[in-house]
């Protein structure tokens, strides 16, 4: 009997290091055939990091739209805002570093690295002041910082369901995912990294979520998320 159970143990074994030789198979088949997702603005370069920024709208008299995404957006998710406004104003998007279609600096970025490092996007892009800063969630703190540090290119603000600068001790909490959401988070980002998720995607032809923006940008949200774990930052 006891040499019965070690033969089926010693099979489950061998059936799930096939399983794991074939997921890591699939995944590194995936990222070679597999081509980069492009983004849907422009990278440019600030002190070595290259960021992601979408420009839209004619340059005028009225002044220029900062659009700040929440700490899990990126410029997609303000694509229906950019879209309503650009044909009376110029409207930026971009994303932080790390986020979407930017690279990482390998800093560790505070606030006010985020606001010299959009006030340096900014001139880099050719955008000039007076700017309206749009901030949704951690994007209206953000702009606080900002407008702190250039208050003389600041015209206006308005915050899209902002974040309270003060909102972790008023509601006294301590973090903004727990332990479990972070490895789970992780874990599906390494999944990313080994192709695996992208070979998932091909093989069963998985269809995009659909939350109202333009199918454009959910297929742009899977392949990137596909191709590499840091979609998820």
């Amino acid at each position: 009997m006891i040499q019965f159970i070690i033969k089926v143990f010693k099979w489950i074994g061998k059936i799930l290091v096939g399983l794991i030789i074939l997921l890591l198979l699939s995944g590194l088949l995936f990222r070679i055939f597999s081509s980069e997702p492009v983004p849907p603005g422009k990278l440019v370069d600030v002190d070595g990091t290259k960021l992601h920024i979408i420009a839209e709208g004619d340059k005028n008299e009225l002044p220029t739209l900062i659009l700040e995404a929440g700490a899990g957006s990126s410029t997609d998710m303000l694509h229906w805002v950019a879209k309503g406004l650009k044909n009376n104003l110029r409207v930026i998007r971009y994303d932080r570093e790390v986020k979407w279609f930017s690279e990482s600096s390998e800093n560790n970025p505070s606030p006010e690295f985020y606001a010299h490092q959009l006030h340096q996007l900014l001139e880099k892009n050719g955008e000039k002041p007076p700017y309206i800063l749009v901030g949704h969630s951690m994007g209206g703190p953000y702009n606080q910082i900002f407008r702190d540090l250039y208050p003389n290119e600041v015209k206006g603000m308005v915050f899209l369901d902002s974040s309270h600068p003060e909102q972790w001790k008023r509601l006294a909490q301590k973090e903004l995912f727990n332990e479990n959401q972070i490895l789970f988070i992780k874990a599906i980002a390494i999944l990313g990294d080994l192709g695996i998720i992208g070979a998932y995607h091909t093989l069963f032809k998985s269809e995009p979520a659909n939350d109202g923006l333009p199918k454009a940008c959910h297929i742009r949200s899977q392949n990137l998320t596909a191709y590499s774990g840091e979609g998820f930052s």
